[in-house]
This record gives structure tokens, sequence and C-alpha cells, in this order.
């Protein structure tokens, strides 16, 4: 069964609908098994779905040799169980006893396009009689999928699939295997897929892009080609959707800190310029009026602080009454005062498309004399 609360990926049930093909000789030595096949195989329920590839098959074969077997994981070889017991939970010995171990594996090509690995098994007696004795038809094998295995002689990941154990079993869920023997009798033959029919050969043929007369081994290699890259393309796309999702909430979370440092900022500078206003008032370099106020803190903004002291002396004389200028004719006029002059001539200046620091000079140099007698030097 495939439990997934473990990451264990058991295919359990293996060989659906395959017949007992049992031995009756008296060899008692090892003997190989068809243990699992290649296949993007289901459960009857829906719902589990277990991916098997060539690439997978050579990885447990390479791997059992160059880990398992290499590091000394089992005195004898991986373990063969009853039904699963083990990751069932159960702890007891009779429970947990096993029915022979897997002392080497092979990848065989079956020529129908899928491939197969074939374990070793040297039964125990109990097994060997079990098996025998038509109780049990199925194997399936209990393996760690890419990425979950772990060295036991170095905190290491294992590259690819790795097979730890196996069970007997008489619920299969890969279909076309053939059954569990006991001796080197050869069990009955897995019984081979239907031919496909005519009609469905050019169907498929033309569907592939592949020549009417292409053999079906070779169909049936290509459509399980075509369904190896869909499963590999779903796993990409679920990484690529889980990083997307993980760049979103990056991104929001920049945002939210961008928002909140720009009002601080903004409470900030107007802490400042509120300190700033009050200063100049204070200093009498400004009239305590919002338009004053309002002109000082454009000059501060476009020329910087030092130049608006330049500009706005300390304890300078403020008018009292309408004293203008021409704006830059050098003729006084009763209706507008200096500061006013001034601040047309700067807005003058932007407006012919000057920068803010040459139009405070041409509203300097013009109104200089003007804006002179409206301040006192200090002292």
């Amino acid at each position: 069964m495939l439990n997934t609360t473990t990451a264990l990926v058991n295919l359990s049930d293996a060989l659906a609908g395959a017949a007992v093909a049992l031995a009756t000789g008296d060899d008692d030595g090892p003997i190989w098994n068809e243990l699992v096949r290649t296949g993007d195989h289901h459960g009857r329920s829906g719902g589990r779905n277990v991916p098997l590839t060539l690439t997978d098959l050579q990885a447990m074969e390479r791997n059992f040799r160059d880990v398992v077997q290499a590091e000394g994981w089992y005195p004898v070889g991986a373990p063969i169980t009853f039904n699963h017991s083990a990751l069932k939970g159960a702890l007891d010995a009779e429970s947990t006893k096993a029915a022979g171990f897997i002392t080497d594996l092979r990848v065989v090509d079956n020529g129908d396009g899928t491939h197969s690995l074939h374990g070793l098994t040297d039964w125990t007696d109990e097994g060997r009689r079990r098996v025998r004795a038509r109780e049990f038809q199925g194997f399936s094998i209990e393996f760690l999928p890419s990425g979950k295995a772990h060295r036991k002689t170095a905190n290491a990941p294992v590259d690819g699939a790795l097979l730890f154990g196996g069970t007997l079993t008489n619920t299969p869920f890969v279909p076309g295997m053939a059954a569990v023997a006991a001796s080197e009798e050869t069990p009955a033959p897995a019984p081979k897929p239907a031919p496909i029919a005519e009609s469905r050969m050019k169907h498929l043929t033309a569907h592939l892009g592949l020549s009417e007369d292409a053999a079906e081994a070779t169909i049936l290699a290509e459509v399980a080609k075509r369904d190896e890259q869909i499963a590999t393309l779903t796993t990409s796309l679920a990484e690529a959707n889980e990083a997307k999702a993980t760049t979103a909430t990056a991104l929001d979370e920049a945002m939210s800190q961008r928002d909140a440092l720009q009002a601080e900022k903004n409470e900030r500078i107007e802490a400042d310029k509120v300190s700033l206003l009050s200063e100049f008032v204070a200093e009498g370099r400004c009239a305590n009026t919002d338009a004053a106020k309002a002109d000082v803190w454009k000059v501060v903004q476009a020329l910087g602080e030092d130049k608006a002291r330049e500009l706005y002396r300390k304890d300078g004389e403020f008018p009292t009454r309408a004293k203008g200028h021409d704006g830059g004719k050098g003729e006084e006029r009763a209706d507008r005062s200096a500061e006013q002059a001034f601040d047309d001539t700067y807005n003058d200046a932007l407006k012919a498309g000057r920068s803010e620091e040459d139009a405070y000079t041409v509203a300097r140099d013009t109104h200089a004399k003007g804006l002179s007698a409206r301040y006192v030097k200090e002292a």
C-alpha cells in the first residue's frame, strides 16, 4: 500500500490479476523474482498514483549496491515480510519475521517498452513453504523516492530512489507481472497485454507522429515516454507555482515595509518642516503667516536650508505696508512688496524652463536692492 504519512512509497498489491504459478521442485536456493515494473500505476479507488520510470529502477539497482550493501545496512539482505506488517505498526516477532531476503537487484528489458526490476530472493523455510502452498501470489517493494533517502554512514542524501525491502501480498497494485515463485522451476509467464487493434494503431501512430507500420513495442514505448514527460512537467509546474507563491509573498512583504518606511519618512519631514519654520519665525527670518512660511519651505525644498538662511536673514525687517518692485525692471510699484516681486520673478523663470537654482539666482539678482532694504545685517 502507499503510506504517504511516512513518505514511503510502497507498491503493495503488486501483480494485479496475475494467476498463481508456484514451483513444486526441490530447489531451495535463491531465485530471481520480478519485483516491480515501470509505468504510471493507479490505485483501484483513486487518489493513489505511483509513477515509476526506468531511471527509478536503475537508481534502485545502483543504490542497492552502492549504498545498502556497501554500507552494510543488513547482514544478509533487505528483508521480505508478510503483508507490510512492519509498516503497519506491528512490533511483535510473529508479525515482523522475515519471509526471505533480497540479496541482489537487476533491471530487465521486457521487450514491450517496459522494464522490470528483478530481485534475487533468498527465502526462509516458512516463506518458501507459504509461497508453494499458494498462500501468497504477489510481491510488493518498499522504497523511498528520489530525495527522501539518506545514507547511514553520513548525513548525506541518496541520489535517486532506494529500495530497502519488500513484502508478500495478495492485494496486487501493479498489473501484468509474473507470479512470485519459490524455486528455480520457472512459474508460468506473466500474461502479455492484448494486441492493439489495427484501428487503434492508426489512431495512435497519427497522434504520436509515427509511421503507420510502426511496431507495437515502439508505439507503447513512445506512449510511456510521453507519460513520463507529463509526470516530469507536472512536477516542474508544481515547483514553479510554489516558487511563484513564495516570490509573491516576499513582494507583498517588501511593499508593506516600503510603505511603512515611507509613511515614517513623511511624518519625519513634516515634523522637521514645523520645527524649521518655527525656528525661522523665532529668529525673525520670516513672518508668522501661512503664506510666508509656505514661501520659506519652497525655497528650502528647492535650494536647501543653507540657501534659505542666506535669503531670509536673521532679525529681518518685515514690510508693514505695500511696497513692491516691478519684478525685474528696476521700478518700484506700490501694489507689490519686494518679496512678492521676488516670487513672481522666480515663478516666471520656472515657467520659462529655467532650473530651480537658476530661477532663484535670477530672482535674487533682480531684486537684490529691494530685498536688502527689508533686512539688516547680522551683528
